[in-house]
């Protein structure tokens, strides 16, 4: 069983983490099927970017999602990533979106 853009925004919309969702969160609603490393990230996956190093790997790749930061959304979205979940911080992100949803 997956989990879904949407099921992130609701779980999470109380605390303020999430900013802006850019794309179309509707198109992955039943991919994403778990969180992933960069490098080897498949179209059904959620990935954090919190660092401008990163980008370089990224590029080429299709993850599901991208959770990133406000400075980093706009070269994420020109990599062509479907959905791009932006947060204030990736790290706090990452450790309540992994402790409710991976193994899902």
């Amino acid at each position: 069983m997956g989990f879904s853009i949407a099921d992130i925004q609701r779980e999470f919309d109380g605390l303020g983490l999430i900013q802006e969702v850019v794309g179309a969160p509707k198109e992955v609603a039943a991919q994403l099927t778990g969180i992933a490393a960069i490098e080897i990230c498949q179209p059904s996956e959620l990935v954090f970017v919190d660092k401008k190093e990163f980008l370089a790997a990224l590029n080429g790749r299709r993850a599901g999602a991208v959770v990133t930061t406000a400075a980093l959304k706009d070269a994420v979205v020109e990599m062509g990533t479907s959905t791009v979940v932006v947060v204030k911080n990736v790290a706090l992100a990452h450790a309540l979106i992994k402790a409710k949803f991976a193994g899902r």
